[in-house]
């Protein structure tokens, strides 16, 4: 019960943007490759302190921009599920990746022309997964919950008021997130 009064008493934002239509979002293949060679020569190049491929950074930041989600909370989220590996296969062989996409997701994002097994699929899918959850649920404590424990647990948990498991706590991920931030402010 303490989280839950440091929770509501904190900061919902925790860096979240506004999230692009999902219309906007399903794309034939072809123009998805299109955008993501574009969003690669962006101008970001990547923050130096980040122990992953400068490339996998500016991709991962321009599909930031894309699907309106902030840079430094998608980061955050890979930094916890992966620690940046992006060769890392958890849960029993059941989840793989920068951002550990289960297999429960695998067919429907290789639908949309991601391969999961790979770096750059699997960031897009991780973005985007996170984006379609701040649409859907708007609060970040939510969208941590539902992107860890999946939708049908992580809203049992947030339900409840719990935002801290043996797992993850979200006060300390969105600090995290806001961390990231200030730390490589321009």
């Amino acid at each position: 019960i303490a989280v839950a009064a440091v929770h509501l008493e904190g900061n919902r934002d925790c860096f979240a943007e506004g999230v692009t239509e999902v219309s906007e979002r399903e794309k034939s293949v072809d123009t998805q490759d299109t955008e993501a060679k574009e969003l690669q020569e962006n101008s970001f190049t990547g923050w130096e302190d980040i122990p992953m491929d400068r490339k996998h950074q500016i991709l991962m930041h321009g599909l930031c921009k894309k699907y309106g989600l902030s840079y430094s909370f998608a980061l955050m989220i890979l930094e916890s599920e992966s620690a940046y590996n992006p060769t890392i296969i958890g849960d029993k062989g059941n989840s793989v990746g920068y951002f550990q996409i289960n297999r429960i997701n695998w067919e429907r994002l290789a639908d949309r022309g991601m391969n999961v097994h790979e770096p750059e699929g699997n960031i897009e899918a991780g973005v985007m997964m996170l984006s379609e959850l701040f649409e859907k649920y708007k609060d970040p404590y939510a969208v941590i919950e539902c992107y860890k424990c999946g939708e049908t647990r992580g809203m049992e948990l947030y339900n409840a008021g719990i935002y801290a498991t043996n797992s993850f706590d979200c006060e300390a991920l969105c600090k995290r997130s806001e961390e990231l931030e200030k730390e490589h402010e321009d």
